[in-house]
């Protein structure tokens, strides 16, 4: 689409201001001799995935999974670079070219503890690639430990989830950038986005499987199927509940005070008269 605009836009429409979303690993050369263009990238936050992982399952095996196109190649690449920050990495076996065979192969070998990460789709028994909703539905069901991904479009098939590219953000940012120049700013002005606007995400069903909390991941995650409990569920009306219960308890216990009061008062009342009944009765006799 990018290469579309670029070839055809001036032609057809004149240099009207462009916003693109969602160019993959972008650089300022997709989009040289052309003016008036602005947008959002997609980069996949790789490093960002595998710190998190490797916080949470410390001292697991590095297991990353592909279906050898030159996406899965480009996300390699990526993770091994990010793992040069660590003094002491681990040791990552990837499977870059992967069907559903080598996959039920490879659950064999990993144990709990062990990290997995999803870098692209795998293969059919064709040698096709599996469209992202079987891939992650077949990894999923198969591999006993959860398995990260770097983009939303995974979300929903079983996996763990992870920083990942989402392309509603991505929408939603580009949009901000339209209305920017509908509002009268230059196009020229504006940048293209230095960042991917990638998110949090989890799917919890795996995770809480695999002992891990909300309270592990980051507090701006967005976290699916978790589960509630009654407090979280009911919170505010068991909190408006104690506290009826709260102030009946305590009025009660005023009446309560109040009567205990009024009975000793009573009896005084009683014991005083009984005493000013027999002095009359004395001072009558006298």
């Amino acid at each position: 689409a990018l290469e579309f605009v670029k070839r055809y836009r001036d032609g057809l429409f004149g240099p009207i201001p462009t916003v693109f979303a969602g160019i993959n690993d972008y650089m300022p050369a997709m989009t040289e001799g052309l003016s008036a263009v602005t947008g959002v990238p997609e980069q996949v936050s790789a490093a960002e995935t595998l710190d998190l992982a490797l916080e949470l399952f410390p001292g697991g095996r590095l297991f990353v999974i592909g279906d050898g196109t030159l996406t899965s190649r480009i996300n390699l690449g990526t993770l091994e670079r990010a793992l040069l920050r660590y003094q002491d990495p681990p040791v990552m076996d990837a499977r870059i070219a992967i069907g559903e065979s080598e996959v039920v192969e490879l659950a064999a070998e990993i144990q709990a503890g062990d990290i997995v990460i999803l870098i692209g789709s795998i293969l059919e028994d064709d040698g096709t690639v599996a469209d992202f909703w079987r891939a992650g539905s077949i990894v999923s069901e198969i591999i006993p430990v959860p398995v990260f991904v770097f983009w939303d479009f995974f979300i929903g098939t079983g996996v763990a989830g992870g920083f990942v590219a989402s392309g509603r953000e991505q929408g939603v940012a580009a949009a901000r950038l339209a209305e920017r120049i509908l509002a009268g700013e230059d196009v020229e002005t504006i940048p293209v986005a230095a960042l991917s606007p990638n998110r949090w995400v989890f799917d919890m069903g795996p995770l809480e499987e695999a002992g891990i909390g909300r309270r592990q991941l980051p507090r701006d995650a967005v976290l699916l199927n978790q589960r509630i409990s009654v407090w979280e569920t009911y919170r505010y009306e068991i909190i408006t509940l104690a506290l009826i219960l709260t102030s009946m308890g305590v009025l009660i216990s005023l009446l309560f005070i109040n009567i205990k009061r009024r009975a000793l008062v009573a009896a005084r009342l009683r014991e005083s008269l009984s005493e000013k009944e027999v002095l009359l009765k004395e001072i009558h006799h006298r």
